[in-house]
């Protein structure tokens, strides 16, 4: 089960803080260990117990509007894993950039991620076989491009297309393309593809805004094609508290 909350304010001449929060709990996972085997070696044996595991990261972020073309960006972070009586806790840095180009609509944005000191396990155990190493964060280079093939100026409809790649330090390059297509900043629909993963591929969406009252919401759906992991539904609830905070739930 994975669960994400954040929540934004823009203060005039300062710029935008956000606090989010990010879960993942793994669940109950049958436990198996290595067996002594009388005529040496080991064998797997499933011994009828459960362990769990969960992640956790708590961020601050800041970000601000240079100019009308440039805005940059950039989050703290602190990381908390488990994994049976196998924990770890760490921070990361996170800085990204926006860039307005100037011809029509197009824009183009670098990130880096997870810059940080090495992580170290501690609940070294025998049993489990966790070898009490130092861990080093991911780190991760991002870059994207977005374009407006309809504009919604003088139109109910905006159709967006994007395409990011991403390198990083513990994996081989990936590459997401994306579309999204709104009317009348009421109905979205979105497509998406991520080429070279493992398990993870095509995924498809929907969105919708709405006001009530002074506020406004917003609610979308996203399914994911996820391999192993089948079918996966994601849920997201947002609403504007007022013109400068919002509130995103998933």
């Amino acid at each position: 089960q994975y669960y994400s909350t954040v929540l934004s304010h823009q203060f005039r001449g300062i710029g935008t803080f956000a606090v989010s929060l990010v879960s993942l709990d793994y669940g109950d996972i049958p436990e198996t260990v290595h067996m002594k085997l009388q005529g040496g070696g080991t064998a797997p044996f499933v011994t009828g117990n459960t362990f769990t595991a969960s992640d956790l990261a708590f961020g601050i972020s800041y970000a601000r509007t240079i100019t009308n073309q440039l805005s940059l960006g950039g989050t703290v972070r602190y990381l908390d894993e488990k994994i049976a009586s196998v924990g770890m806790s760490s921070c990361s840095f996170d800085f990204s950039t926006l860039y307005y180009t100037g011809f029509r609509s197009l824009r183009l944005s670098l990130a880096t991620r997870n810059f940080g000191p090495d992580a170290h396990l501690v609940g070294y155990s025998e049993e489990l076989q966790a070898e009490p190493v130092d861990i080093r964060m991911p780190l991760e280079l991002r870059a994207g491009v977005a374009y407006d093939i309809l504009e919604q100026k003088n139109s109910p409809h905006l159709l967006t297309i994007i395409t990011e790649g991403k390198v990083s330090s513990d994996g081989s390059e990936k590459i997401h393309l994306g579309a999204e297509y709104v009317y009348r900043d009421l109905l979205a629909l979105r497509a998406g593809y991520r080429f070279n993963y493992d398990e993870e591929g095509l995924t498809l969406g929907a969105g919708l805004n709405f006001s009530m009252g002074k506020c406004q919401y917003s609610a979308s759906y996203a399914f994911l094609d996820f391999g192993a992991l089948k079918q996966v539904h994601m849920f997201s609830l947002g609403w504007i508290i007022n013109k400068n905070t919002r509130m995103d739930v998933k």
